[in-house]
C-alpha cells in the first residue's frame, strides 16, 4: 500500500498515534487499524472491536508473509534430522507440534 492511496486524514491520524504510529513505516494498515481502535474504544466499542479484528488479521498476514521462508527452512531441517536419525519421530513431533 502506498502513501498516495491512503486518505490524508487517516494517514495523519495513524502516524500521530503514540502506540501505533511507528508501524506505519512497516505496514500502513497496522497503524491505521490500531489508531482507529485506540481512538474509538471509549466512544464506540463496537467499531473499536472491528478495528482491532482488522488489525489482528493484517498482523497475522504480515507474520506469515515474513516468516514463511524461516518456517519452511526449519521444517526441512527437522525432516533432514529425522532422516539422518538425529531426531527421533517423537522429538520431531515436539518441534512441529506448536506450529500446527
Amino acid at each position: 500500500m502506498d502513501d498516495e492511496s491512503v486518505d490524508r486524514r487517516l494517514r495523519e491520524q495513524a502516524k500521530a498515534s503514540p502506540n501505533f504510529g511507528r508501524l506505519y513505516g512497516y505496514q500502513p494498515l497496522l497503524a491505521i487499524y490500531g489508531s482507529q481502535a485506540e481512538l474509538t474504544v471509549l466512544t464506540n466499542p463496537n467499531a473499536a472491536y472491528v478495528s482491532a479484528g482488522q488489525f489482528g488479521e493484517v498482523l497475522a498476514e504480515e507474520f506469515v508473509t515474513r516468516t514463511r521462508d524461516i518456517l519452511s527452512e526449519r521444517r526441512s531441517r527437522c525432516a533432514a534430522g529425522t532422516r539422518q536419525l538425529v531426531l527421533r519421530r517423537r522429538g520431531r513431533s515436539l518441534f512441529q507440534g506448536p506450529r500446527r
